[in-house]
């Protein structure tokens, strides 16, 4: 097998053993506390995309991704003082934003996995 498809695997397999460790841990919390992490996890996805960007010396792309980024936070943010719904049209978003990553249509440079 390719080292790049190794590196794949493994940092996908790495994934999904995350993804189990948090949905254990967040199925085994207080609905308002399992609400709350969900929030600071849906902020902190935000933050991966604007420390990509500050990475480089591309004004346009750090201003794209800290807009974006305080849009995340506000779903988060929003999620806590009012509904729950805000979650999920948070996570909705953050998978569009990630796959137009992935497909090269936001200029961001970030890591594969």
């Amino acid at each position: 097998m390719p080292a790049n498809r190794r590196g794949g695997l493994s940092a996908s397999l790495a994934g999904a053993f995350l993804a189990g460790v948090t949905i254990s841990l967040i199925m085994g919390l207080p609905r308002s506390r399992a609400f709350g992490l969900l929030a600071i996890l849906l902020a902190g996805m935000a933050t991966v995309y604007l420390g990509a960007a500050l990475s480089t010396d591309r004004r346009e792309q750090m201003l794209l991704e800290g807009m974006v980024a305080g849009v995340f936070v506000t779903f988060a943010t929003l999620s806590v003082w009012g509904s729950p719904l805000f979650l999920v049209v948070g996570y909705l978003a953050h998978g569009l934003w990630d796959l137009a990553h992935h497909r090269s249509r936001i200029p961001t440079r970030i890591v594969a996995w």
